[in-house]
């Protein structure tokens, strides 16, 4: 409002590429463009770009740990998939994706696909905050027993976030 300006170059060296095609891209193309540099700046949820950056690197922490390849097929015996109510929100989030993608690219708002990476990333957070307080919550158990149904889960989170992020470009 006061007539300052910055330059696309300054501001893509400021905060980096990614950032800036995220945030360009998270909003409805109705709506005004309020590019906030202390939020894209933050390591925190109430900045987007990173929120969903840090689920998917805390996803590749776990595989890492793991000593499994995040790309690796986890073999599920068919009676032994089985998820708890937290995963199941999670599951259904991701099931939302290819709708998520159709709407965006028929309606033409890409907005959807950023908003909707950061809904289902907070699902992921909040999750994963709740194996702080209770150890049956954790990915990854005192004794690295591995929790089969679990990992698919997440893995299957990780590539919806990857697809989702190559989609922006970002």
């Amino acid at each position: 409002r006061a007539g300052d300006f910055i330059e696309l170059k300054d501001l893509v060296s400021a905060v980096g590429k990614d950032a800036v095609r995220f945030m360009m891209v998270y909003r409805n193309t109705d709506s005004q463009l309020d590019f906030d540099f202390d939020i894209v700046t933050d390591k925190s949820k109430d900045n987007p770009v990173f929120y969903v950056q840090y689920a998917y690197a805390r996803i590749n922490s776990i595989f890492r740990m793991l000593n499994l390849k995040l790309k690796t097929k986890i073999k599920l015996k068919d009676d032994n998939f089985n998820l708890n109510e937290h995963e199941l929100k999670i599951l259904k989030k991701i099931s939302e994706w290819p709708k998520c993608v159709e709407l965006s690219s028929s309606k033409l708002e890409p907005h959807r696909i950023p908003f909707y990476l950061y809904e289902l990333v907070t699902i992921f957070h909040s999750y994963w905050n709740l194996g702080k307080a209770n150890k049956e919550f954790r990915f990854i158990s005192d004794d690295n027993k591995l929790n089969k149904s679990r990992l698919v889960l997440i893995q299957a989170l990780a590539i919806v976030i990857n697809n989702g992020m190559t989609i922006l470009g970002v």
